[in-house]
């Protein structure tokens, strides 16, 4: 899927490069598609933010049902 997805240490450039003041995750968890864990993204992403110096608050992997209101 690469070709139309990014892996989390690119997402984690990707927000570094255009400035966001918040980033989201999108489609992990939504369908088995992919050979790495269900947990494996999150877990990279954490570890990409931690090595990029990004905080956490800064990039977010909703839970199942959250929403985040940005009005």
């Amino acid at each position: 899927m690469s070709p139309v997805h990014i892996a989390p240490d690119e997402a984690v450039r990707v927000h570094q490069d255009v400035g966001s003041n918040l980033s989201l995750a999108m489609h992990f968890g939504t369908f088995p598609l992919a050979d790495d864990g269900e947990n494996e993204p999150i877990q990279e992403l954490q570890a990409s933010l931690a090595q990029a110096s990004v905080e956490p608050s800064a990039f977010r992997a909703l839970d199942l049902g959250e929403w985040v209101d940005l009005g």
